[in-house]
């Protein structure tokens, strides 16, 4: 939050290509189907994945 220094490690770390993330997008593919099929990876806070779902949408 605006201070000195390297930036703190992230909680949440999600990894997709062009392709899913356009498709989250327009809708053709929801992000827990996404995530069924393995093309969303996440890693860390979980907790904090479902909740920036219900968020985001």
């Amino acid at each position: 939050r605006g201070g000195v220094g390297a930036p703190a490690e992230a909680d949440l770390h999600v990894r997709l290509d062009v392709a899913t993330w356009r498709a989250l997008n327009e809708g053709a593919i929801s992000a827990p189907e996404a995530m069924l099929r393995r093309r969303v990876k996440l890693s860390g806070d979980l907790l904090l994945a479902i909740k920036l779902h219900f968020i985001l949408g």
